[in-house]
């Protein structure tokens, strides 16, 4: 299994997306969400998207020279277009103007629309503690059907429908929730399959509608055909449902099911100005003692320690950032190629 330093991964990222015609600035920001994923431990969303992402360049998915705009901005509100260049673009653009507006009327709700694939929501909401607000994002994901069963269905039908929330903390890790409203996310399929492991009973159906332990039913001669489940059966569902309305139709994104539908995102977010409820130091103090008495808790047998959504992450970085990043045979086999393919040594 290679492992390669954070430097060196953003290197050849940036390298890679400069050949294929995309600007300097717009590289180093989609590599820098990318080795963030990988530091932070979500490698389902790290190396493995830049050989998508160049198809989807290739294919003209991604618009290079777009520009994400501000269509309609209130008090407390915007609605942004991301004219289709890369999601992460547009996610850092909108959970920027969400800050910035909730900073200045306590609150804010941003939609996001015509996006491409943002990759994971734990980096935005991460943005978003780091200046000092809570942030809650809603994000309807694709492709056309879905790749989710309702509740007691054999059929896709609703997306994996991400959820995130991220709460500042004062000597504590902060707490940042991102959570598929699926058992699990596809690129946690994808992930098991490269590794040629099979995957947990209830996470999946195949094209039949059968239970299966085999991450290979998910794709088919490039095609979506396996089935996943949603979380915690109904609830899990219901949170999609929720999602399916706040990103997809309050967005004009347009849910999953609709015959017309792009592969991309819709994102509804709202930002919190703590100072506009109570002095921030209190409320850091409070998370604080909240999450210390959470982790005191004595556990169960099979359990070494209690964790704070978010603080495995931050414990991955300091490791990752001192040890570097793994990568199965496979991705690096895969970004070998691509480099050789453009030009790049590696």
């Amino acid at each position: 299994m290679p492992i390669k330093k954070a430097d060196y991964l953003k290197k050849v990222s940036v390298e890679i997306f400069i050949k294929m015609g995309v600007s300097k600035e717009t590289a180093n920001i989609v590599s820098e969400n990318i080795i963030e994923n990988c530091l932070f431990g979500h490698d389902s969303h790290g190396m493995v998207l830049i050989p998508r992402f160049v198809k989807d360049i290739e294919i003209g998915k991604i618009n290079l020279d777009a520009k994400s705009e501000i269509k309609r901005k209130s008090t407390c509100a915007a609605y942004i277009d991301g004219q289709r260049g890369f999601g992460q673009v547009t996610m850092i653009d909108a959970i920027t103007t969400a800050t910035k507006i909730a900073k200045e009327a306590g609150i804010s709700a941003v939609t996001v629309t015509n996006c491409n694939h943002v990759g994971i929501l734990w980096t935005f909401a991460k943005k978003a503690v780091d200046a000092g607000v809570i942030c809650m994002i809603w994000c309807a994901s694709g492709p056309q059907g879905g790749h989710v069963a309702p509740f007691g269905g054999i059929k896709n039908a609703v997306g994996t429908d991400p959820i995130a929330v991220g709460i500042p903390a004062g000597q504590m890790s902060p707490l940042i929730l991102d959570i598929a409203t699926s058992a699990v996310s596809g690129g946690k399929i994808a992930l098991y399959a490269r590794q040629n492991k099979k995957i947990p009973l209830g996470w999946m159906l195949d094209q039949n509608g059968n239970p299966t332990d085999n991450p290979n039913e998910m794709v088919k001669n490039g095609k979506i055909t396996g089935i996943l489940l949603p979380m915690a059966g109904y609830k899990g569902f219901g949170l999609a449902m929720v999602v399916e309305v706040l990103g997809g139709i309050l967005t004009g994104y347009g849910p999953a099911y609709t015959p017309d539908y792009k592969e991309g995102n819709g994102v509804f977010i709202i930002a919190i100005d703590i100072e506009k409820f109570l002095p921030l130091q209190d409320f850091l103090r409070d998370t604080d003692a909240l999450f210390k008495y959470i982790k005191s808790v004595p556990t169960n047998p099979e359990i070494e320690e209690i964790l704070i959504p978010g603080e495995i992450e931050y414990r991955s970085k300091l490791e990752r950032e001192k040890n570097g990043i793994p990568l199965t045979d496979k991705e690096w086999e895969e970004i070998s190629n691509l480099a050789d393919k453009l030009g790049i040594r590696l």
